[in-house]
């Protein structure tokens, strides 16, 4: 039976009582889906949410299949059907010097403020008016 099935072939997703059964698009069994796994999707199809099912792969120890969401009922939003799992042992670190503290942050905004503001200044100290400007007393506010 295994040797008319190839990669990308869809099978079907059955549920019998607490297990999730994989079959071939024939009736025939494949396999089961993993205890854990099974009763979520079980839980989560009795709710209304579909998926399909393909082969990925096959080899000697067995078959390999990928099962994807297609449908999601309102009723289930924001639950995933596949939750993600955090490395086991995995920490996050991050080096002491690459983190600024606020008070530091602010003191740099404020030096570059006024390095801003000096320059500003100096710009206009350095213009020189040859004479007055002109003033239009034509238009009145």
């Amino acid at each position: 039976m295994l040797a008319r099935l190839a990669a990308g072939d869809q099978v079907n997703l059955v549920a019998l009582g607490q297990s999730l059964v994989v079959e071939s698009t024939a009736g025939e069994y494949l396999g089961q889906v993993e205890p854990k796994l099974a009763a979520r999707l079980i839980r989560l199809m009795e709710g209304g949410n579909r998926y399909l099912a393909a082969i990925a792969s096959q080899g000697d120890d067995g078959v390999t299949v990928m099962v994807r969401e297609v449908y999601q009922h309102p009723s289930q939003a924001g639950r995933p059907s596949f939750p993600t799992r955090a490395p086991v042992g995995f920490r996050a670190y991050v080096k002491g010097g690459v983190l600024k503290y606020e008070s530091e942050v602010e003191a740099e905004e404020e030096d570059i403020e006024e390095e801003q503001y000096a320059s500003e200044w100096e710009e206009m100290d350095s213009m020189h008016l040859q004479e007055p400007l002109p003033i239009d007393m034509g238009s009145r506010l």
